[in-house]
């Protein structure tokens, strides 16, 4: 249903997004390209409790609506109840799972809009290899389509993540890396969820080694408390820094904030990182949607016939060696990206 000039009387809008992390981010930008639209209009954010802080310090959202996923269906039975008496003018089903979709009949809203999954095109690209999605497919710019019909435009600026300054002050003390002119300051974050888009240990060892060697630039690594080989990347303890374990999803964003660059494979930290208005450089394999934003940041790729093989990296490798698309970026390939990115 189209909408009326953006100029008519005030819009009360919603948008539906509880997970995941790297969804929020693509997502974080439509609130900003709706109040440039409606500068009238009151935005609701639902968001699940443990995403809280990415939405939470966004200037274009009004209000941050919260469900604990603990309380199970009767939870979201009572949010249900709640949120029909907010009386939206317009709702964004930014989510579009079983959730979202028993919520929404009950909001009945004047205008309504949701994002597709777009699963017979993935049937398509990861089981014939027909990719019916444009080239490097930005979802941040999939999150804004949906919302055309209302007279939505992107302004092509990506996500919008924001960082309470406590945070940031936190972090900068945390770390106290070398403030000087002359020293580059490299974050590299080589875990992911799955093996398949994680990029060597050996390779990770391999690239450090050469920017020891043939720079003088510090390394931060970033990773989880799981992330225990990150330990064995530590080459140099005088210009190797590991912070894994040590720094919530937020506070990581915020070091690589304070970097000159950021090596990573396709994660949530990646779209994190350039929602705070930073390049990077991505290594991608098995994942089609992920891709990096900016026009500065980089994708490194090779081209097989196997690939994309998933959407996050999960499931099987069918490729007769197993991870190739991984194996086939080589530290040379990736430590020459890095020079691009940073030296003038």
């Amino acid at each position: 249903m189209n909408e009326p000039s953006g100029e008519s009387a005030l819009q009360k809008i919603l948008i539906i997004r509880l997970s995941s992390i790297g969804d929020i981010i693509q997502c974080s930008g439509v609130p900003r390209n709706l109040k440039k639209l409606f500068p009238r209009s009151e935005i609701h954010w639902l968001v699940r409790s443990d995403n809280t802080e990415l939405v939470k310090f966004n200037p274009f959202i009004d209000k941050v609506i919260v469900f604990d996923r603990s309380l199970g269906l009767s939870g979201w039975g009572k949010l249900t109840r709640n949120l029909a008496q907010e009386n939206y003018t317009h709702v964004y089903d930014a989510h579009n799972n079983l959730r979202s979709r028993l919520l929404t009949p009950h909001l009945k809203p004047k205008y309504f809009a949701r994002r597709s999954k777009n699963r017979f095109k993935r049937f398509l690209l990861f089981w014939l290899k027909i990719n019916l999605f444009q080239k490097h497919y930005k979802p941040s710019e999939s999150f804004i389509e949906p919302l055309r019909p209302w007279g939505v435009v992107s302004d092509h600026h990506g996500g919008d993540l924001h960082i309470d300054p406590a945070t940031l002050e936190k972090v900068k003390k945390l770390i106290q890396l070398e403030n000087r002119a002359d020293v580059r300051t490299i974050a590299l974050a080589p875990a992911t969820a799955w093996v398949k888009k994680t990029w060597p240990e050996d390779y990770w060892k391999a690239l450090i080694a050469k920017i020891l060697q043939e720079t003088n630039y510090q390394i931060l690594i970033l990773g989880g408390p799981q992330d225990e080989f990150c330990k064995n990347l530590i080459l140099d303890s005088s210009r190797v820094f590991s912070f894994q374990g040590r720094l919530s999803l937020l506070e990581s964003a915020a070091a690589t904030n304070l970097c000159d660059a950021l090596i990573v494979a396709d994660t949530g930290l990646l779209h994190m990182t350039e929602s705070l208005g930073k390049d990077v450089i991505g290594l991608f394999g098995p994942t089609p949607f992920g891709f990096p934003s900016r026009l500065k940041s980089q994708t490194l790729e090779v081209p097989l016939w196997c690939r994309p093989c998933s959407k996050d990296g999960s499931g099987l490798c069918f490729n007769p060696v197993f991870q190739k698309c991984m194996k086939d970026i080589k530290p040379d390939t990736v430590f020459n990206a890095l020079l691009r990115q940073v030296e003038p």
